[in-house]
C-alpha cells in the first residue's frame, strides 16, 4: 500500500494499491472518493 500525502482543503491521504485509488479523510478515515479492495480499505480505516 502507498500512502502520498498532498495538501488540499481537507486533511486528507491519497492511497494507491495495484490499480486501485481512494482518498480518506485524516480526521475520521472517512472514505472521501475512490475506491480500494476491502482488505485494503479495512487496513486504511485501522
Amino acid at each position: 500500500m502507498l500512502l502520498i500525502k498532498k495538501q488540499h482543503h481537507l486533511p486528507h491521504i491519497h492511497v494507491e494499491y495495484a490499480e486501485a485509488e481512494a482518498v480518506f479523510q485524516i480526521s475520521d478515515g472517512e472514505l472521501l472518493e475512490g475506491m480500494l479492495p476491502n482488505k485494503q480499505y479495512k487496513l486504511v480505516q485501522a
